[in-house]
């Protein structure tokens, strides 16, 4: 079943992946259900876990990645429409997805994240 998260991109006229894209591609297609690119990964001294796109539950946990951010100038906070979804195994409250959908009236809605 469908839930609306949010999650952090970086600004422009479409949105752009801040790390990894899909298929080779960091910009992200309007109105268009993406599948991520799933593997079994580590990170760090945290567990295994498979990868998916990184979302959060609410626009407060977004402030909460900010403060472990390096650099927040150009980066928004998007709401998505994601599906398949699991909590990442760290601490930093990550949700991630396997399927998510950017809408061009949630793009058009998005929060700069500096001075949130």
């Amino acid at each position: 079943m469908p839930a609306i998260l949010w999650k952090v991109f970086q600004d422009g006229e479409r949105p752009t992946f801040l790390y990894h894209g899909v298929a080779g591609d960091k910009v992200v297609p309007l109105d268009t259900w993406l599948a991520a690119e799933v593997k079994w990964r580590k990170e760090g001294s945290s567990p295994y876990y498979w990868t998916g796109f990184h979302c959060y539950a609410s626009l407060y946990a977004v402030v909460g990645w900010t403060r472990r951010a390096h650099r927040l100038d150009g980066r928004v906070a998007c709401q998505v429409i994601v599906e398949q979804t699991r909590p990442k195994p760290t601490r930093g409250g990550a949700i991630l997805a396997e399927r998510m959908r950017v809408t061009s009236a949630a793009w058009a809605a998005r929060r700069r994240l500096t001075g949130l």
